[in-house]
């Protein structure tokens, strides 16, 4: 099925003349000057409009956006989705007609924001990542968490558990490399960290002794769920590359506020999280904000109510801590995390229905979200 509209290049002008050129920018979301180029974004948004089947509306007309690429093509982007479009002009006539099921629109910038990966690399090149995670009987998150890591391109996963979870996680596990929870630290080659998922609040002692080691060995960290009470509890003993992953109801913890608070002053919140922890800082949720050390932040777009479900603050810790791993500071990492978690989200949104979302299926979309980078 395709959208045609045809819309009279005096129409506009007349307008124009009418209304005057802010108002048909105002209306049409541009600030392009030239009547033919102003028909032809009034066409191309009409013939959306009847593409979709809900008629031009203002929504339409306010959100839609039309872009062209690096050889001249244009589409149109609503929603989320690019169409395709072709927009052509005739004597006093410009004429739009759009077509395509509306494919996923990638963030470019955040493409060329990924690691790169030589063609000569080999697993150490992406790094070695460790996962603590999964206190007795807890295994789901740390396999969660291990599982986006590779997902996202570490190089090494090593998930750090509680001995009694070690047959189990060898069980349901095949690239991870399993071990105790004890032996992380005696471990000397690690590139980077996630920490938390699972890990439950009686694990004071180890938790004194991790933070130590993160601390003395300056290694890129992600912090996340039970980790949150330890930071907290102890504070932040010297880590200077952390980033934390709070929801709403965690940050207000951190900041023994209430979550209205969070919840109306979410850049505010960063800000004193950031400077109280003296981290990086990405409340999660609709539109997650990434705050970084320096006063920078990053609102992201992607996602869906898909993603209100168990275990995907896990993977996105093991997103987070794969892009760590391969060599990324951390407000990087964690702008690329929240993007490419939203996307897959995104993906499988289409594939499934948002209602039917399970944290593992985030991970199943993670095989689609990188694809954009081969042809960057």
């Amino acid at each position: 099925m395709s959208g045609i509209d045809i819309v009279r290049i005096n129409r506009i002008i007349e307008l124009i003349e009418r209304r005057g050129l802010d108002f048909v920018q105002n209306m049409l979301n541009t600030r392009e000057e030239s009547p033919e180029t102003l028909a032809g974004i009034f066409a191309s948004k009409e013939a959306l409009g009847k593409h979709l089947g809900s008629g031009i509306n203002k929504n339409i007309l306010e959100n839609s956006i039309i872009l062209k690429d690096e050889k001249g093509k244009p589409s149109i982007i609503f929603g989320k989705k690019k169409y395709e479009l072709s927009i052509s002009h005739d004597g006093d006539y410009a004429i739009a007609i759009v077509t395509g099921k509306g494919g996923i629109m990638v963030d470019k910038d955040l493409i060329k924001l990924l690691p790169g990966r030589p063609s000569n690399a080999n697993k150490a090149t992406f790094g070695r990542l460790g996962i603590v995670a999964g206190q007795k009987g807890m295994i789901g998150c740390a396999k969660l968490s291990s599982r986006a890591a590779m997902r996202a391109g570490a190089g090494y996963v090593y998930l750090f558990s509680e001995e009694e979870n070690k047959t189990s996680l060898e069980i349901c596990l095949d690239e991870e490399i399993i071990m105790g929870r004890e032996d992380l630290l005696f471990f000397c080659t690690i590139d980077a960290l996630a920490v938390g998922p699972g890990i439950g609040y009686s694990s004071e002692e180890y938790m004194k002794k991790l933070f130590s080691y993160i601390a003395e060995r300056n290694i890129r960290t992600v912090l996340d769920a039970d980790g949150l009470y330890y930071l907290k509890k102890f504070g932040n003993v010297g880590m200077n590359q952390l980033i934390i992953t709070p929801h709403p109801m965690e940050a207000a913890r951190l900041l023994s506020k209430d979550v209205s608070y969070i919840m109306k002053n979410r850049l505010k919140s960063a800000e004193e999280i950031s400077q109280k922890y003296s981290c990086d800082v990405i409340i999660k949720g609709e539109g997650s904000l990434v705050y970084n050390k320096n006063g920078e932040y990053y609102i992201n777009e992607s996602g869906n109510n898909g993603l209100a479900t168990a275990g995907t603050g896990d993977v996105l810790t093991g997103i987070i801590g794969a892009f760590l791993a391969n060599g990324c500071d951390t407000y990087r990492a964690g702008k690329l995390g929240v993007y490419f978690h939203g996307l897959s989200a995104d993906i499988m949104a289409q594939k499934i229905s948002k209602r039917a979302m399970i944290a593992s299926d985030i991970i199943e979309g993670l095989k689609y979200v990188f694809m954009e980078e081969d042809y960057a």
